[in-house]
């Protein structure tokens, strides 16, 4: 044998490592960062669908307001009147507020407020004034009343799970 074959008769074969039949941790960590990050998405668009009603109200309610100085008032409180119902019928059971109006209708709306703004507030031109021919109200109360429907919807969304 010369020099180069007892050189070769030295090496040992190559031993290749057992093979696992699951992935390396890496590829787990990367599996956990994607299911958070799906369920991350998951979880915003479904508040971001759930939140929908309360982006609309605020639009309806911008709409009432613009429209102020051009309808008339009774007009104003009929639209205002449908939006705080709508509202109500949303944060409470159906069984519970639809048949309600009058004096307990606006206190079902303050207990969505936490606070006396319809029941003894500008919330009581919805009771009777938008059924008037010609309310008189002045802009100010109007306005003061859309700004209890902001706090109303504001509320609102505590109320809803």
């Amino acid at each position: 044998m010369d020099e180069k074959e007892a050189l070769i008769s030295q090496l040992k074969s190559v031993q290749l490592p057992e093979v696992s039949g699951f992935p390396a941790m890496g590829w787990w960590v990367l599996l956990a960062v994607l299911v958070l990050i799906a369920l991350l998405v998951w979880f915003a668009s479904e508040r971001h669908r759930a939140m929908r009603w309360q982006r609309e109200a605020k639009q309806e309610i911008a709409r009432i307001r613009a429209a102020v100085p051009s309808q008339s008032v009774s007009s104003t409180l009929a639209d205002t009147s449908r939006l705080a119902r709508r509202v109500l019928l949303l944060s409470k059971p159906r069984e519970q507020v639809a048949s309600l109006h009058g004096d307990q209708w606006l206190h079902a709306l303050d207990g969505i407020c936490d606070r006396p703004l319809f029941a003894e507030g500008f919330g009581k031109l919805l009771q009777s004034y938008q059924y008037q021919r010609d309310p008189k109200v002045s802009t100010a109360d109007l306005n003061s009343l859309m700004d209890a429907m902001d706090e109303l919807i504001r509320s609102a969304a505590r109320h809803i799970k």
